[in-house]
């Protein structure tokens, strides 16, 4: 394998791991925001709330994650 092979592969690999939380949560939002709607009687507008509360929520602790990381690497 050539050195731009290997960095193409490498890139897939990061590029296809970092999409993985936005898998989780087309799954999650497919099979949770329907029962959420009927037993909350939330309407349309509510669920677009829910969906932006859970993207914030884990956007942050993304952010918070990343950063006890950098420290920790830092640190070693």
């Amino acid at each position: 394998m050539g050195k731009r092979s290997t960095h193409h592969a490498t890139f897939v690999i990061e590029r296809d791991y970092a999409a993985s939380p936005a898998r989780v949560f087309a799954a999650w939002a497919e099979l949770v925001l329907p029962s959420i709607r009927e037993d909350l009687g939330f309407s349309e507008t509510s669920l677009v709330w829910v969906v932006n509360a859970y993207k914030l929520t884990f956007g942050g602790f993304l952010l918070l994650g990343g950063r006890l990381g950098e420290k920790a690497i830092e640190a070693a």
